[in-house]
């Protein structure tokens, strides 16, 4: 996968929270795949839809994301192959008091998200077609526990590939800010994450064991 920013980068991203691993960058892809997709910049404005998209490995520089609209959606013949699309990953968050610091402090917001910059082609043949959702079906099956396949070309349900446009992004770069409190102190780091850790709410408590996580592994490199 690309490393993260560079001059280009259209996130705001501080060092202190610029994450670039990309084990840590794959898993929240994997863990939120519904992102934004963003094209275009006309006269009509930007066209945007939610989608679910599947990080596929080529095994190099060739990384892609694959999904698909619907036909219907204007957003499927709203780009040319090879235009420049954003698709936006977004992971848990979780608002932070500042009565829960040690020392003084502001109200914030704690997240993580994951910026993907790459080029958007059609995928038009239909056995092309049928593997792809076969692939996104097989993924996102597993991610619940369960086993449905989609069968092919020969599916009962094949006739339904007439009403969906699948497409891939060959992926040029990646942006990823897991704020995280890394801009306070060890102190009020860890009395946040345990305040975040006790919260009924489950966006506060993964927030909570990824702060642990950064704990960890900061003090592993030292």
């Amino acid at each position: 996968m690309s490393r993260c920013a560079d001059r280009r980068s259209a996130m705001y991203l501080p060092a202190a929270f610029r994450e670039e691993d990309p084990q840590r960058i794959d898993a929240l892809l994997r863990a939120h795949p519904l992102a934004l997709l963003v094209s275009g910049s006309g006269a009509d404005g930007p066209h945007v839809s939610h989608v679910p998209l599947l990080r596929e490995d080529m095994g190099g520089p060739g990384d892609r994301l694959i999904g698909h609209f619907a036909r219907a959606n204007p957003h499927a013949t709203a780009f040319d192959d090879g235009d420049a699309v954003l698709a936006v990953f977004r992971g848990p968050d979780a608002y932070v008091s500042p009565l829960w610091y040690a020392s003084p402090g502001v109200p914030t917001w704690n997240f993580a998200a994951v910026h993907v910059h790459g080029r958007i082609r059609r995928v038009t043949d239909r056995e092309a077609l049928s593997a792809l959702i076969g692939r996104l079906a097989a993924a996102f099956e597993a991610d619940v526990g369960e086993d449905w396949r989609w069968g092919g070309s020969g599916d009962p349900q094949a006739g339904k590939l007439d009403y969906i446009v699948g497409f891939e992004i060959a992926i040029e770069r990646v942006e990823a800010k897991f704020k995280l409190s890394q801009n306070r102190s060890a102190e009020d780091r860890h009395k946040l994450a345990e305040r975040l850790a006790a919260s009924p709410r489950e966006a506060d408590r993964t927030v909570a064991a990824m702060m642990t996580e950064n704990e960890r592994t900061q003090t592993q490199k030292e």
